[in-house]
């Protein structure tokens, strides 16, 4: 019996292509590479998300969204602050008002993430359920174990 052996070919050029694909890859730029990184990791959490909805598609693009903007609210947030903190202490001399600066413009630009996410209604109950945590720790008094309810 003469047995066929195409698919087995075919099997190698994929193998080929994805070798040739992770090889340009790595050829790219550092920031580049952790960028696609990051994104690969947040779609694969969106894919785990949306799974068990009846709309998979318009389930990963909000689960997307909004695991992307609950992140960059509180990054953009932070690296904000901290700019404007040290632009404002450097420029007056007096590391008070660096922090006040800072401090104001970390909640104002929170804020506006946090308008932004409230005006998406697929979005905004995805962040409220990623923030939303049945978890404690359970303090014994030897070891502090989570426990989630």
């Amino acid at each position: 019996m003469l047995v066929n052996d195409n698919w087995l070919r075919g099997f190698g050029k994929a193998v080929t292509t994805i070798d040739r694909t992770f090889s340009a890859w790595l050829e790219l730029p550092l920031w580049t590479r952790l960028a696609s990184g990051v994104a690969l990791i947040v779609a694969l959490d969106a894919v785990r998300m949306a799974w068990p909805e009846r709309n998979f598609v318009s389930g990963f693009f909000q689960s997307y969204l909004a695991i992307v903007l609950y992140y960059a609210g509180f990054l953009s947030a932070m690296g904000a602050g901290i700019w404007s903190g040290v632009r404002a202490a450097d420029r007056s001399g007096r590391n008070w008002l660096g922090w006040c600066a800072g401090l104001l413009c970390a909640v104002v630009v929170y804020a506006f993430f946090e308008g932004v996410i409230d005006e998406m209604p697929g979005v905004k109950w995805r962040v409220e359920a990623m923030r939303d945590s049945n978890c404690h720790t359970d303090w014994d008094g030897r070891a502090n174990p989570v426990v989630c309810d």
